[in-house]
């Protein structure tokens, strides 16, 4: 998966927030 730099960063913020947050019904939960 090739993603510009910023959806990028984007995705792993989201994944990132996610795992914090710890949850199951976030919509940018990245498995």
């Amino acid at each position: 998966m090739s993603l510009s730099p910023l959806c990028n960063q984007f995705l792993i913020r989201c994944q990132t927030i996610a795992h914090k947050t710890k949850d199951p019904e976030h919509p940018f939960r990245i498995r």
